[in-house]
């Protein structure tokens, strides 16, 4: 952030063309730092400059000098630079027509060079956009545009290429002499200097003083990035930390070690220990998490239209009675669908920006984050879905008991969210996760399905550990027939016959059944959820990573 001057905005959204946020400049250094999150050694960007007034253009190109200088490569295409921030650039290759070299070398000796090929640099001319038009055609001299590739290639090379030329003594960069706290001493005798009356701020005519002292070209950049407030003023000691982070001033100095090895070495990367990465993470997800609250309004509609919809169609359209398990079918499936779609989002949305950041980044504290940081809303939708549908019908059994098996199966659907998410591209989630569901809570969880499988070992295995339903909807069916049993005179023969299988099926036929079904059935979601859950993360770890950075 300090590199990047990022740190007055270092709590602010960036927004979008509905929502005012950061200035241009202040996006495009963003997007860097996004790229630096994975900590390259090579950077390449294309037009960084573009769209973006001169003064935060020579801002963005500072910071990436400031890279240069830890020893981070960037490559950068730009067009019509200003002079100064032209000058800011090591080396700079100019193509010419067929994308063939006409110059590569030293910024500062170009206009030089083309000099010498005849062509002259008008007065008060901006030397790159003259470069430019003298690549284009547009300048007349001794020398054609569609030569200047011939002109370059029989140039006398002897100890003029940027890798030929020796590397600047280190006694001739005299700021690699300063430590961190010299720099600071300094930096605060200027700034003591320039606040004659120790109110501890600084106003524009004061700080403008003290930064053409110290660092001239920076004049613009910082105050813009520090004026135009209501008070006009600025700490010293917010000052002081953009200084040093503009300045970047090494930790120390050892005249044995090379400039640039000293460099390399404090740009590797350093991984803090999973549990720290998980608390920033979270912290992160709860932020995002509180401001994106508006965007999930559309699904708790969806919500609660679903749950009036089942509510209606059971209590008013066509009732069923509470003792059927045909009602928790429907009901149990649709949650099922509903939490599965949702947390599809979770890790498909953002699985590029996890590929370019789990190089530093750990996985199992970037899963962990995001699952716990989810399961707000997955309490929340599950809770006002189970709500509106026990208030409506009134079933007889307690909202407590009620919620529980919605509760685990909403665990469940969660986990075949990630997993989907992890494995597939976002466009192909939403279709795999309405078949899923099918399968799962439709085919293998209907009684006569269950009853079936429940012959063959096999069968019974493949219906207890696939399908949600098998074990949700004799939670809540069995618990009905404890509150609200129905005698046999108040059921038609039908009736009797379907309630004397449904009972021995859910009751007495499953083998795993010793701790009674509503514990077996808390257990078997519980694992369920668990295991999709573990095959989510293992699908994060090991699937696409050859696109990790």
């Amino acid at each position: 952030l300090n590199i990047l001057q990022l740190q007055s905005v270092r709590d602010n959204v960036l927004g979008s063309a509905e929502r005012r946020g950061v200035s241009g400049g202040q996006r495009k250094r963003v997007s860097i730092g996004l790229e630096l999150a994975a900590s390259p050694s090579l950077l390449f960007l294309d037009e960084p400059t573009s769209g973006i007034d001169s003064t935060s253009a020579l801002a963005v190109v500072h910071s990436l000098k400031h890279l240069a200088q830890l020893g981070m490569t960037s490559v950068m295409v730009i067009h019509q630079p200003r002079h100064s921030l032209f000058t800011e650039l090591d080396e700079v290759l100019l193509l010419g027509q067929g994308g063939r070299t006409v110059y590569m070398g030293s910024p500062t000796e170009a206009v030089t060079y083309f000099e010498g090929l005849g062509f002259m640099l008008p007065l008060m001319e901006n030397p790159s956009d003259w470069l430019i038009d003298i690549i284009s055609g547009e300048v007349s001299g001794s020398a054609a545009a569609s030569t200047l590739p011939e002109k370059w290639q029989s140039r006398d090379t002897r100890g003029s290429e940027p890798w030929s030329r020796p590397a600047p003594a280190v006694e001739d960069r005299p700021e690699m002499h300063l430590s961190a706290a010299e720099m600071r001493s300094r930096l605060q005798e200027a700034l003591h200097d320039a606040d004659p009356d120790g109110t501890g701020y600084l106003d524009e005519r004061y700080f403008c003083r003290l930064l053409s002292r110290t660092a001239g070209d920076m004049v613009p950049t910082a105050a813009a990035e520090f004026f135009g407030r209501a008070d006009g003023l600025v700490s010293k000691a917010a000052l002081l930390n953009f200084l040093l982070g503009y300045l970047d001033a090494p930790d120390g100095y050892c005249s044995e070690e090379s400039p640039s090895s000293t460099m390399t070495d404090r740009v590797q990367r350093q991984s803090r220990h999973p549990c720290a990465q998980l608390l920033l993470l979270l912290h992160r997800q709860l932020l995002s998490w509180w401001r994106r609250l508006a965007s999930k309004l559309p699904f708790l509609v969806v919500i609660v239209v679903a749950a009036l919809s089942l509510a209606l169609m059971d209590a008013v359209v066509s009732p069923i009675p509470a003792w059927l398990p045909n009602s928790y079918m429907n009901l149990d499936t649709g949650l099922v669908l509903l939490m599965s779609v949702y947390c599809l989002g979770i890790f498909g949305a953002d699985k590029r920006v996890f590929r370019r950041e789990s190089g530093g980044l750990s996985i199992w504290a970037f899963f962990t984050a995001r699952v716990l940081a989810n399961s707000i809303d997955l309490f929340i939708q599950s809770f006002l879905f189970t709500a509106i549908y026990f208030i409506i019908v009134q079933p007889y059994i307690p909202f407590g008991q009620f919620y529980v098996p919605f509760l685990l199966i909403s665990l469940v659907a969660a986990g075949l969210g990630y997993f989907i998410s992890s494995i597939l591209a976002p466009e192909h989630g939403p279709f795999v996760a309405a078949v899923v569901t099918f399968v799962s809570c439709g085919l293998l969880g209907y009684p006569d399905n269950v009853n079936n499988m429940m012959d063959v070992a096999v069968g019974e295995l493949i219906s207890n550990v696939f399908s949600v339903t098998r074990w949700s909807i004799p939670m809540s069916f069995l618990r009905a027939m404890e509150y609200s049993l129905p005698s046999a005179a108040e059921l038609t023969p039908k009736q009797m016959q379907a309630l004397l299988f449904l009972v021995p099926l859910y009751e007495e036929r499953p083998r795993w059944q010793e701790l009674g079904y509503w514990a077996t059935g808390c257990l078997w979601l519980i694992g369920i959820a668990l295991g999709l859950h573990l095959a989510a993360y293992l699908g994060l770890r090991c699937v696409g990573r050859s696109a990790q950075v």
